[in-house]
């Protein structure tokens, strides 16, 4: 399935018409009409994906999905695969840090930046104590 194929099947399972969408996200109806059509030559900003996102009441895992799927449409292959083994070789160094643990790189990789940032801090400081 493609990026746009979800906002489309989101919005339409929230009654919502393209143009209600769009005031909801802050752009025109016809721009979300173009985007479910698969008719940019650049992605929405990252402003619009994450106001089309709350709107459309995407859980996390959802979320995470579609940036897959815009990555995928929009970078350029070589950057994916650059991407891609840079994914498998963190995610080696925390299976070889970790190595019986995968429930903690699960729950890790779960977490948002921001949390991430948190933990680690957390992390640190019982360290140290």
């Amino acid at each position: 399935m493609k990026y746009y194929n979800i906002i489309k099947e989101k919005r339409e399972r929230k009654n919502y018409t393209t143009r209600e969408l769009g005031e909801k996200v802050g752009v025109s109806g016809s721009y979300i009409s173009m985007i479910e059509n698969n008719k940019l030559t650049n992605p929405p900003s990252d402003e619009v994906l994450a106001k089309i996102c709350l709107e459309l009441s995407f859980t996390e895992e959802e979320k995470n999905n579609f940036y897959d799927l815009i990555d995928e449409e929009f970078l350029p292959k070589r950057v994916l695969e650059k991407i891609h083994k840079l994914k498998n070789k963190i995610q080696g160094k925390i299976s070889t840090s970790f190595p019986n643990d995968n429930e903690l790189q699960k729950e890790l990789l779960a977490l948002t930046v921001e949390e991430q940032k948190k933990v680690l801090k957390f992390i640190k400081e019982f360290i140290k104590k």
